[in-house]
């Protein structure tokens, strides 16, 4: 890839460094670089923007035949623009990426590999998942986040709606029950999602968790899996479980992974592998969007 990074904040000089010699320029709305741009020059951009800016830069760089990588959530207006925006994609053969760098930590890819294994976890009963950090101060001082009506869930929410969607492509995110609490900010820091589905479902996520946690548990009739930390935070250990029956201790399979980010780079590296052809995780954000969308009815 030769890429074009629109967008010079945290994320946009986050994977600047990243690429490299394969950074064509990055840019944002104030800088005079804009004028200069040769288009010939990249193939691919990266749209490090706010939510309102993403989808008329979408259009018009999928229009000049370029592929996107678009920094998550993907918050549109309706379905419709997103089915727009699926349309071009696919009509001019390039990839139109939602970046969710959690599907690249190496336990989430593990978990992936023993669900495919039929006779490793058996028929799932129950997922819980936790995502915390300790960042509420940090929203509060923002001239924009702590605006956000449910931006909690927008946030640290969309990953793990993602996750599950990377995990189970036929889940379904209807039938839920939601819990919200203010402790530190004006809009809820804290967030509890109760699903009652095929597979009951609890999710949680705050800022007021003052040491960054992550916890994955899936729990089935024939084994259980569990995840403890992110890599980017330290050590990130995964359990396998095997169930003894009737009743006794599990045989246990332990995986640790080492501290220090991986998931930037495998994106970028996958992106690599993908440059030139069609690919979409739009539908992953169709389903997240219409979920948001029915939580921020009620």
């Amino acid at each position: 890839m030769n890429v074009l990074i629109v967008g010079n904040g945290v994320q946009g000089k986050k994977r600047g460094k990243l690429l490299k010699k394969k950074l064509y320029l990055s840019i944002d709305k104030k800088d005079k670089k804009i004028n200069f741009i040769d288009n010939d020059k990249f193939d691919t951009v990266f749209l490090c923007v706010p939510e309102k800016e993403k989808e008329k830069l979408i259009v018009k760089y999928l229009n000049l035949n370029k592929n996107i990588l678009v920094e998550k959530p993907l918050i549109l207006k309706s379905e419709k623009s997103y089915k727009k925006i699926l349309s071009i994609a696919r009509k001019k053969k390039k990839f139109l990426y939602i970046a969710y760098n959690h599907r690249f930590e190496p336990s989430i890819i593990k978990v992936k590999k023993i669900l495919r294994e039929k006779n490793k976890i058996g028929k799932i009963f129950k997922i819980r998942i936790f995502y915390g950090n300790g960042t509420a101060k940090l929203v509060k001082s923002s001239e924009w986040q702590d605006r956000i009506k449910n931006g909690i869930l927008f946030d640290l929410g969309s990953h793990i709606l993602d996750i599950i969607n990377f995990l189970f492509t036929d889940f379904k995110l209807n039938n839920f029950k939601t819990f919200y609490k203010k402790f530190e900010n004006k809009n809820p820091d804290y967030a509890q999602i109760i699903l009652n589905n095929q597979i009951f479902t609890n999710i949680e996520m705050s800022y007021c968790s003052w040491k960054n946690s992550f916890k994955l548990e899936i729990i089935g009739s024939k084994g259980s899996i569990y995840i403890n930390n992110l890599c980017k935070w330290g050590q990130s250990t995964l359990e396998y479980h095997k169930r003894i029956s009737p009743s006794g201790y599990p045989k246990i399979d332990e995986y640790k992974y080492k501290k220090g980010d991986p998931t930037w780079k495998k994106e970028h590296d996958f992106l690599n592998t993908i440059n030139g052809k069609f690919f979409t995780n739009i539908l992953d954000e169709i389903k997240i969007f219409k979920f948001m969308r029915k939580v921020n009815k009620r």
